[in-house]
């Protein structure tokens, strides 16, 4: 019976479904006095991008320790917390090599400037950190692979580390290795740091990046969906994230096919081809997704860079710590990496910062898991213009006016829908009775109420995009929770099955908050003054 019942729970979460089609639209910056719109700021943190940017790839994506050497902080610190970290010494079989590669790490950045050491000196405290090698995300009950615990107790506001920007991998690195004539002015800083760190890799021991390369995760440790096997990613169907996994892997298709028509062949000796292969392309894309920093405080402009020994912490959606670059020195002001703490931490603690106010389906594309806890979720729906309409033309002409197509995407959330969505639909779902006086599209406040009735449409397209949704999933939201509450059934699923059931069953949560909600504004609406 138990054997019949993980059968088919397993069948449950392997059931495929097509992709749904719903709502959202975001009006445009060119009648932001009449459309006004919600932003979220956010301080830059662990993430490849916040600001708009030439970038075709910051476009493309806004779119979608070991053993103690002389005295080094390592092992000696993570043996003393005994059963406080459990698990963080790696598989048996993997851990000496995982020692050793964060050994080598260590002693590279003590060598360019890092204060690692478990002693003061002059004007240096203690290091305040330790690296272990395989860490446990206890709320998630996933392997997060190496992190930062605390070496002793930290107190909110203490700096954690600083990095020269000597040890950065940036797009200027890149052109120093490669030159002005390949590394040009408007090549993304993506591609150059790709290019990079895809040719120190090559260079094995020989590289001087060569300790920081041997602690970064394979693709596969990583896994973003881009990078799933179809009968993994087959297990998303229904979710919006497929579409943005797809878009995804055409990119990094055909960016590397135009590296391969370009510079790679113009440049030939620069770029061995057993080098620059697309495998190596993917897995430098995997580590600039899911590390690259965009540092906003240099003192000659922001710039996008692999920070080594900072891209060691891992996320937690509640982390408030950031990483960015800062002036230092008295006579002579020069850029460093720092990073400060946003908590008071226990000794043996993991430490955590932000990875930003990510989705789950961005954390998937990007950094390749899902949050059970996520306060940042959403899932998208999809609003369009309908063309029959009577007011049609007009609405068309007025959204081609502020630059925005007659469809897109928009994200609902676990606690709200936002004003932007409201604004939209309130014009599409505007009727020729609500606007008698026949007043200009661009003349009428949509960030506000145009009418109860108008406010019902929209209140009533919500709802209906949500209840599509849902019914395009392959399976319920209870089914879902059966799969996770088997705790043997859950175990057995690779991490990849799992991050696809906790991510759609987190949207079917979202849709149903969201439906309950509108229901509930409806019902407040029509009912009779005074009671």
């Amino acid at each position: 019976m138990g054997h019949q019942r993980s059968a088919a729970l397993l069948a449950a979460c392997m059931c495929v479904l097509a992709q749904y089609s719903t709502t959202a639209f975001l009006l445009g910056p060119g009648r932001q006095h009449r459309l006004a719109s919600t932003t979220t700021a956010s301080r830059t943190v662990l993430q490849p991008l916040q600001a708009e940017s030439n970038d075709p790839w910051i476009q493309a994506l806004q779119e979608a320790q070991g053993k103690s050497t002389g005295g080094l902080l390592g092992l000696e610190g993570l043996e003393k917390a005994g059963s406080k970290l459990r698990g963080l010494k790696g598989p048996a079989g993997e851990a000496d090599k995982r020692l050793e590669q964060n050994s080598a790490l260590l002693n590279w950045l003590a060598d360019n400037g890092v204060w690692v050491y478990d002693k003061s000196d002059w004007g240096q405290a203690p290091h305040s950190l330790a690296v272990a090698v395989d860490t446990v995300d206890e709320a998630e009950n996933e392997r997060a692979g190496r992190g930062m615990v605390a070496n002793r107790e930290i107190k909110e506001g203490d700096e954690l580390f600083h990095i020269p920007l000597d040890l950065l991998l940036t797009k200027e690195r890149a052109r120093t290795e490669f030159g002005h004539d390949v590394i040009t002015d408007d090549m993304s800083e993506y591609i150059a740091i790709a290019l990079l760190l895809m040719g120190e890799r090559a260079k094995g021991k020989d590289s001087f990046w060569a300790p920081y390369i041997n602690v970064l995760p394979t693709l596969d440790e990583v896994a973003p969906t881009w990078s799933w096997p179809e009968e993994e990613l087959s297990l998303l169907e229904g979710s919006p994230v497929i579409r943005s996994t797809e878009s995804m892997a055409r990119k990094l298709e055909a960016e590397y096919a135009a590296l391969q028509q370009g510079i790679l062949t113009k440049h030939a000796a620069l770029f061995a081809a057993d080098a620059y292969t697309f495998d190596a392309f993917r897995w430098a894309f995997a580590m600039l997704f899911s590390r690259a920093i965009r540092l906003a405080s240099l003192s000659d402009g922001e710039a996008i860079a692999l920070v080594p020994y900072a891209d060691l912490l891992n996320h937690n959606p509640f982390a408030n710590a950031y990483v960015d670059a800062r002036q230092t020195g008295w006579l002579k002001k020069v850029d460093e990496v720092a990073v400060y703490s946003d908590r008071a931490y226990k000794r043996m603690e993991q430490i955590y910062i932000s990875y930003g106010p990510k989705s789950n389906a961005d954390l998937l594309l990007l950094y390749g898991f899902a949050l059970d806890r996520n306060p940042f979720n959403s899932v998208d729906i999809t609003v369009a213009l309908d063309g029959n309409d009577p007011l049609f033309p007009q609405k068309k002409a007025f959204l081609d006016g502020v630059g925005q197509p007659t469809t897109m995407n928009f994200p609902m959330y676990n606690d709200r829908y936002p004003d932007e969505a409201l604004q939209y639909l309130r014009l599409i779902c505007l009727a020729p009775e609500d606007n008698k006086a026949g007043v200009e599209l661009d003349r009428l406040e949509f960030a506000n109420k145009i009418s109860d009735a108008n406010e019902l449409r929209v209140l009533s397209l919500i709802q209906a995009a949500c209840e599509a949704a849902l019914e395009g999933y392959p399976t319920t939201e209870e089914q879902d929770t059966a799969v996770m509450s088997d705790r043997g059934m859950f175990g057995a699923l690779t991490k990849n099955q799992r991050m696809a059931v906790k991510h759609r069953r987190q949207e079917k949560r979202i849709l149903k908050r969201t439906i309950a909600a509108v229901t509930k504004e409806r019902q407040r609406l029509s009912m009779p003054l005074g009671i």
